[in-house]
C-alpha cells in the first residue's frame, strides 16, 4: 500500500523563499477510498448547527541528547490556537493533552523520513493525533517542513495517526492548517499530484470529479513560483480547452507564498467536517484519570488568580415550553430539541448549580445577536451555594418567542472565574458561523474539553465535569426549532 504523504519543502531561492511546496504521494486506493462519497463530502454539514468535535494532540518534542533544542511548548500552544481558529469553522477544536512527551535523541532530532518506524512505533500513543516536532526534517536529501497522511479504510489499523513538523516551521500560520488539511482528506487546490498541473477545466465542467473535487476552488494549474508579493498570480498557464486559468492564491491548500495562505472554502471546511465526524472516529483521549495535586479543592471556585488547578462544575438547565418539559437530544455537546415551536409560544428557564459557580444565560436566533438573559442589573452571577436554583425570566414571568423564524438558542455558562459576558456576546455578534462556533471562537480553550464534560442524555440537560487550569467554563447550549 502506498501511503499519502503531504510534505512541505523549506524554500531553496529567494523567489521561493515564502512558497509551499508538498509532495504529496496519493495512492490509487487512498484516491478509490474517497470516490464514493466525494459529492456527500462537499455538503455535509452546511447549514447546519451541530455540536464541537474535540481532537487529542499528543505533543512529542525531540530534542539534542543533552536535552537542548526541542521546540517552545509555547509556540506549539500559539500554532495549535491559530490551527483552531480555522478549524472551528468545521466543528473541530483540537486540545493538547497535558502530558508534553520529550524525547532526548540527537539522531531523531535531524529526522530522515526513512526514521519514521523508528522514532513514532515506540512512542505513539493509540488513538490520538501525534504531532513530532523535530530540529529538521529530510526526505531523501530534501528539507522538508512536515507531512501527515490521508485518512483511508485501514487508517485505524494502520496506526499512522502522526504529523511531522520542523521546528522552525510551527510558527509560520500556514504549515499546520495545510498539514491537518490533509489529515482530514483535503487535496491540494492544484489536485492529487506533486508539482503536476490540474486536470480541472477553468468553466468548473469537472469541478466535482477533477483537481481537488472541490466546485468552490478555482482551477489551479500548480502555482508554485507564479505568485508576485501582493498574491497576484503571475503565470500565463491555460487548461485543454485554451482558457486561462485565474486560480486562488489565498487559499491554504494551494502552493501559492506562505504569506498568502489565509483560508479554506465552504466545501474544504465541509470536507474536513465530514473526515472528522465520519472517518475519524476512531479518534478519542486517552482513558486515565488526572492526577489531583493533595491540596486542591473540588468544591468552591474562586474568582481571584488563586483559583485552584482541578475543580468540579456541575449544573442543570430545565426548559418548559408551556409549562411542558422540552424534549430533547444530545449531539456531542448541543443539545437539539425534537420539536418545533411556533411564535408566540412562551417558555421558562430554570437553571441550577451543582458546586459554586459563576452562571450566565444568553439566548440568540438566526439573526446571531445574542442577549445576555442573566444575570441582569442588581444580580449577581455567583451562585455560592450548593444546588441554588434561578427560575428565568421570573417566578411569575415567561419569556415569548418572537416573529424571527428559524432556529433559537439557549446557552447557559458555568464558569470557575467571573466573566464579561457583555464582552462574550459582542464577540459572538461580530463572529462567523453557526451559534456553536460563534461560541467557542469567542471563549478559546476556557472551554473545557469534552473529555472532562459528561452531558446527560434522555431528556435532562445536565453536566458534570472536571475543569482544570484556563480551562474553565462548560456550556449547556440548546437548539429550537421556531416556526
Amino acid at each position: 500500500m502506498r501511503l499519502f504523504l503531504a510534505i512541505i519543502t523549506l524554500l531553496f531561492t529567494s523567489l521561493a523563499a515564502n512558497a509551499q511546496p508538498c509532495g504529496a504521494n496519493v495512492s490509487q486506493e487512498d484516491a478509490q477510498f474517497m470516490k464514493p462519497f466525494s459529492k456527500l463530502m462537499r455538503s455535509y454539514g452546511v447549514g447546519e448547527q451541530k455540536g464541537i468535535r474535540d481532537f487529542p494532540i499528543q505533543m512529542h518534542i525531540v530534542t539534542k541528547n543533552n536535552g537542548n533544542g526541542g521546540c517552545d511548548v509555547k509556540v506549539i500552544k500559539e500554532a495549535i490556537q491559530n490551527l483552531n481558529n480555522y478549524y472551528i469553522n468545521a466543528n473541530v477544536r483540537f486540545v493538547l493533552l497535558d502530558d508534553v512527551h520529550y524525547i532526548k535523541s540527537t539522531e531523531y532530532f535531524d529526522f530522515d523520513t526513512k526514521e519514521e518506524d523508528g522514532l513514532c512505533a515506540a512512542n505513539d500513543v493509540k488513538g490520538v493525533i501525534n504531532m513530532y516536532f523535530c530540529g529538521t526534517v529530510q526526505m531523501q536529501g530534501t528539507e522538508l517542513c512536515g507531512y501527515a497522511y490521508f485518512p483511508n479504510s485501514q487508517s485505524y489499523l494502520m496506526r499512522k495517526d502522526r504529523v511531522i513538523m520542523q521546528n522552525t516551521c510551527v510558527d509560520d500560520n500556514c504549515t499546520l492548517p495545510h498539514e491537518i488539511g490533509h489529515y482530514f482528506s483535503l487535496y491540494h487546490t492544484h489536485g492529487k499530484t506533486n508539482f503536476g498541473s490540474t486536470d480541472e477545466l477553468v468553466n468548473q465542467s469537472n469541478c466535482g470529479v477533477a483537481g481537488d473535487e472541490m466546485c468552490d476552488t478555482p482551477a489551479d494549474p500548480m502555482i508554485f513560483g507564479k505568485v508576485d508579493n501582493d498574491c497576484h498570480y503571475t503565470g500565463g498557464d491555460k487548461d485543454r480547452n485554451g482558457q486561462a486559468f485565474r486560480p486562488n492564491t489565498t487559499n491554504m491548500m494551494s502552493y501559492s507564498n506562505n504569506s498568502c495562505l489565509q483560508e479554506f472554502s465552504a466545501q474544504q471546511y465541509a470536507r474536513i467536517n465530514y473526515a472528522a465526524f465520519q472517518l475519524r472516529t476512531y479518534l478519542q483521549f486517552p482513558n486515565k484519570v488526572q492526577s489531583v495535586p493533595a491540596n486542591a479543592t473540588t468544591s468552591a471556585p474562586v474568582a481571584t488568580n488563586n483559583a485552584p488547578r482541578i475543580s468540579k462544575l456541575s449544573g442543570e438547565l430545565d426548559l418548559k415550553i408551556e409549562r411542558q418539559a422540552v424534549p430533547v437530544e444530545l449531539d456531542g455537546n448541543l443539545y437539539r430539541g425534537k420539536l418545533a415551536y411556533s411564535s408566540g409560544t412562551s417558555y421558562q428557564v430554570a437553571v441550577k448549580n451543582g458546586e459554586p459557580a459563576f452562571v450566565y444565560v444568553v439566548g440568540a436566533d438566526l439573526k446571531y445577536d445574542p442577549q445576555p438573559l442573566f444575570p441582569q442589573s442588581g444580580q449577581s452571577p455567583f451562585f455560592k451555594l450548593k444546588d441554588q436554583k434561578v427560575l428565568l425570566p421570573s417566578e411569575n414571568e415567561r419569556y415569548t418567542m418572537d416573529n424571527t423564524k428559524g432556529k433559537d438558542f439557549l446557552c447557559v455558562l458555568y464558569s470557575r472565574q467571573e466573566l464579561n459576558i457583555q464582552a462574550i456576546t459582542a464577540n459572538m455578534k461580530t463572529a462567523k458561523g453557526t451559534f456553536m462556533q460563534r461560541l467557542y471562537s469567542s471563549l478559546g480553550d476556557k472551554i473545557v474539553p469534552a473529555n472532562q464534560i459528561s452531558y446527560t442524555q434522555g431528556g435532562k440537560m445536565a453536566f458534570s465535569a472536571s475543569t482544570i487550569g484556563n480551562q474553565a467554563i462548560v456550556p449547556i447550549v440548546i437548539v429550537l426549532k421556531h416556526e
